[in-house]
């Protein structure tokens, strides 16, 4: 896949599988006009970005998803869970668990009415229901408890990939949360899982050897 902008020289290859594309961008008013095309295109607006796969321009709103808080980052988003939800039902209805389930709806129902009866008032209640809507009441959802910030969000990009589609993931300023010493580590799991990632800057850090590196400075020289 490819990214490009009407306002950017470089061309990003976001499978790149041997380098993560890093763009640092040090003016400010520039900065900001490319998060806002992008936040723009991503619900559905228009903006100076163009996405493309084989060469074919495709919707970034569907191919396309923007990070720009990683302290209070939760992996349990609700387009996620939505998709753990459906994916549960499915699975509950295939022979390994086809008769479980058939039996736990009997015994959901059959205390419902016990309960009721004991209770002594006219009571109703839903005699079909789905899984997904047992696991919402036990509030079952993704882990969340990793240890550091890079390992949380590689495991959002590998269950967003998982549930919902290959997708591209721009990451706002992420070097301002991840140090010298794991940043490395991070690039590679993101190469070896064949992540399609780009990460935006507003400020340079030490390069890496895993980085391919666009650099635009405060008089907007592109190198």
């Amino acid at each position: 896949m490819k990214l490009v902008h009407s306002l950017l020289n470089e061309i990003f290859i976001l499978n790149d599988e041997e380098k993560v594309n890093i763009l640092v961008v040090e003016n400010q008013n520039l900065f900001t006009e490319l998060l806002v095309d992008l936040n723009n295109q991503i619900n559905k607006q228009e903006g100076g970005f163009i996405l493309s796969k084989d060469n074919t321009p495709i919707e970034i709103f569907n191919n396309m998803i923007l990070l720009t808080e990683f302290i209070a980052f939760e992996i349990n988003k609700r387009t996620l869970v939505n998709k753990l939800y459906k994916r549960s039902d499915i699975i509950s209805q295939n022979e390994d668990f086809y008769l479980k389930t058939k039996e736990l709806y009997s015994y959901i129902s059959e205390y419902a009415f016990n309960l009721s009866d004991y209770i002594g008032f006219d009571i109703d209640f839903l005699n079909e229901f789905s899984v997904s809507s047992i696991l919402k009441a036990i509030d079952f959802k993704l882990r969340e408890d990793y240890l550091t910030i890079s390992e949380k969000i590689i495991e959002y990009m590998l269950l967003v990939r998982e549930l919902e589609g290959d997708m591209c993931f721009v990451l706002v300023n992420l070097r301002n949360y991840i140090s010298d010493n794991e940043i490395d580590d991070f690039y590679k799991t993101v190469l070896y899982n064949k992540l399609k990632v780009l990460i935006i800057s507003a400020n340079d850090y030490p390069c890496s050897v895993y980085e391919k590196k666009t650099i635009i400075d405060k008089d907007l020289c592109e190198f």
